[in-house]
């Protein structure tokens, strides 16, 4: 369980995941918690610190709003942490 939501299929999921990042999409700091295994807040630290991951929020007004992860810096981290690099 993710953020309250329980995975009908985790490997769908992160492959439904891996495809949107792959098509340019950003995603949610919950969707790159589940591709690195790691606690969601950990996630939020890696965004929080702007040298990873740049990030927007979801809706132009900011706030709480859920913050959005872009595409190639997520590529770029993932693709380090499978020693890809």
């Amino acid at each position: 369980m993710v953020d309250g939501q329980a995975d009908a299929d985790p490997a769908r999921d992160l492959a439904e995941i891996e495809r949107r990042l792959e098509a340019g999409e950003w995603i949610l700091v919950s969707e790159l918690a589940r591709l690195f295994g790691v606690h969601h807040t950990t996630a939020h630290r890696w965004v929080a610190k702007k040298k990873l991951i740049r990030s927007r929020p979801t809706s132009p007004a900011g706030g709480t709003t859920p913050l959005l992860c872009h595409p190639d810096d997520v590529k770029a981290l993932l693709k380090k942490h499978r020693g890809e690099d």
